[in-house]
């Protein structure tokens, strides 16, 4: 049945591990907050844990925390979620919280000649917005189809009134 509990904290601490998958955190139907501290590992990509923008959203996962520094991180568009989660992370911490971005800021890129994992998302890299993760909600999704659709349903009912002009 997998994990039931709302919150879940990953540490992986000294080991030899190169890369956290993604089918790590697929099927955490209740999780909906991890915080995970992967500092002074080997580790050089990790994927990105969550599948929503905010905090406590039912059967949806968001990383509230990630520590990762003292890693020979390779930073390309696979960890460039990384610049996306720090944005939308100072809209949800609160005051006293420990704070994982300035733990972000500390990491270094072994292949980008060691500059800060930031800085080169920022600057260095040209990932767009397909590391991000994208949601649109079902009552969005309607609005974009129905505008989408809108222009030939005119057509459509002016050709009918004019057809049934003719009769």
């Amino acid at each position: 049945q997998g994990v039931r509990y709302p919150e879940v904290e990953l540490t992986l601490r000294n080991t030899s591990v190169e890369a956290i998958p993604i089918s790590l955190f697929t099927n955490l139907e209740y999780v909906r907050n991890v915080s995970l501290d992967l500092r002074n590992n080997t580790i050089k990509s990790v994927a990105n844990p969550s599948s929503v923008g905010a905090p406590n959203i039912p059967r949806k996962t968001f990383l509230s925390s990630i520590f990762m520094s003292d890693n020979p991180w390779n930073c390309d568009c696979q960890l460039g979620w990384v610049e996306t989660w720090q944005r939308k992370m100072r809209q949800f911490n609160r005051p006293g919280d420990v704070d994982p971005l300035e733990d972000t800021r500390m990491s270094l890129c072994k292949n980008k000649q060691n500059k800060p994992l930031l800085t080169v998302l920022k600057s260095d890299l040209e990932c767009g917005w397909s590391s991000a993760p994208v949601t649109v909600s079902p009552p969005h999704l309607f609005v974009m189809i129905f505008f989408a659709l809108l222009p030939q349903l005119l057509v459509f009912m002016n050709n009918v009134r004019d057809s049934t002009m003719l009769l």
